[in-house]
């Protein structure tokens, strides 16, 4: 082979090389669990349009097969449905590229949580607003928005927890939820089986300032078969709200 067939071939390959290094990774990630709280930012209400603004906080426990699934995740946000009834859809993926210092990382799979803030979202006269995540293992997760934010026993934080199956997304009624308290001060809050729709809820006590961010938590359920452990402990439950969950076993 003569030598500028050689050099030809060289160059070939470390174009290839280079190519390769920076391609783009887009990996769709699969979900262990949605969790979501509303806090009431302010009223707007004029004559028979009762409308309420609110923050969304979403809390997405993802599973990642490497660390860069890990470092790399986020959550893309798109809108469809109508002007009047929209529908939003949130989708957890990890975007990097071949030579991202990430891949040097030692292997191995982990599961992490994702967050997503939605601001200042209008709900006139008690409309529901639909979000929807899109996990790679399973259905659409649905994780509905309106103003009943807070808890409804008073002076209590409500864990509602609903729990369906990860690649049919039917209910799974009979299964053993545990809420735990983690952080400076671990302790079990309740344990309980969800009913024919899927449901657990928990009224546990909490005193303090409504809407703050202190009950940091994990949920462990299992249907004696499989068992899942969401933890969420830098992303916590708010005092005498809502904090809605759904699990996927």
């Amino acid at each position: 082979m003569s030598k500028v067939l050689l050099a030809l071939v060289a160059s070939v390959l470390l174009a290839a090389g280079c190519a390769q290094e920076g391609k783009l990774i887009d990996t769709p990630l699969p979900v262990n669990s949605v969790s979501w709280d509303i806090v009431s930012i302010r009223d707007t209400t004029i004559s028979t349009v009762i409308t309420k603004i609110v923050d969304v906080h979403f809390k997405i426990s993802i599973h990642a097969e490497s660390p860069c699934e890990a470092h790399r995740g986020l959550l893309e946000l798109s809108r469809g449905g109508t002007t009047v009834n929209p529908t939003f859809v949130i989708t957890p993926v990890a975007r990097y590229n071949l030579d991202d210092g990430c891949t040097t990382l030692t292997p191995g799979a982990s599961d992490t949580v994702l967050t997503l803030n939605v601001t200042a979202l209008p709900l006139a006269n008690a409309a529901v607003v639909r979000f929807q995540v899109n996990p790679a293992n399973g259905p659409l997760v649905t994780a509905d928005v309106d103003t009943t934010n807070h808890s409804q026993v008073a002076g209590t934080t409500q864990f509602e927890v609903t729990v369906q199956g990860r690649t049919s997304g039917a209910a799974i009624a009979g299964a053993t939820v545990t809420i735990e308290q983690t952080g400076a001060t671990p302790g079990t809050l309740g344990a309980g089986v969800t009913d024919a729709a899927g449901l657990y809820k928990l009224n546990t006590p909490q005193g303090g300032i409504a809407q703050l961010p202190t009950i940091p938590y994990r949920i462990t359920v299992t249907d004696g078969v499989t068992t899942r452990v969401i933890s969420v402990p830098a992303f916590p439950a708010r005092t005498q709200l809502r904090e809605r969950v759904v699990v996927r076993l």
